[in-house]
């Protein structure tokens, strides 16, 4: 929202092209990012004036409306999922689930460089990089692997050591980023850009 009035917008990187609006960082969205690794918790954004939809809601607008600072926020379900009985055994789910896994992985594996992962430690990260190997093992690749983890000494939070296990098993050449000891604001502002 501005002075001006408002703009819809699917990423924040794209007001940055409206010469009239000076983006300002959220000082206490920042605060709470530093602190406690909050991100999307609210509507709020890193930056002053820049707001993100609740989820499932959607506004009716009109001139009048906006003028008088009357917007009607809604909330709908715009979709039902239809439950279906199966009988898949757990053998046979677990076979399904890994050949949609691994070509979804090699889909996304389609390059003449080397292939970047975002290694967590976490299960969801680990589960796909193993089977990018399997598909690099598969297919004879010659990109290589990289793995690139954010971490954070001396927190509960820290995942090291199991990025380490995964990174040392597959081998996967791996880069660490000590992520509140590395913070600037510059190049937290050009990582905010490219999210």
């Amino acid at each position: 929202e501005h002075k001006e009035g408002f703009y819809l917008i699917s990423e924040t990187k794209q007001v940055n092209g409206l010469k009239q609006i000076k983006m300002q960082l959220n000082q206490q969205h920042l605060d709470e990012f530093i602190q406690f690794g909050f991100v999307d918790r609210d509507q709020n954004t890193m930056y002053d004036g820049v707001y993100r939809f609740k989820r499932a809601h959607y506004i009716q607008l009109d001139t009048d409306c906006y003028a008088k600072g009357n917007i009607k926020e809604k909330q709908t379900c715009f979709y039902t999922l239809k439950r279906k009985a199966t009988t898949i055994s757990k053998e046979n789910a677990v076979e399904e689930f890994r050949k949609l896994l691994y070509a979804a992985v090699k889909i996304r594996m389609r390059a003449d460089v080397d292939l970047a992962f975002a290694l967590s430690g976490g299960l969801d990260s680990s589960a796909i990089l193993y089977m990018a190997r399997n598909v690099q093992q598969n297919d004879k690749s010659i990109n290589e692997l990289l793995g690139f983890s954010a971490i954070f000494p001396g927190h509960d939070s820290d995942e090291y050591e199991f990025i380490k296990i995964v990174a040392d098993d597959l081998p996967c050449k791996t880069y660490y980023s000590e992520a509140m000891n590395d913070f600037n604001l510059d190049s937290f502002e050009k990582h905010l850009y490219h999210q």
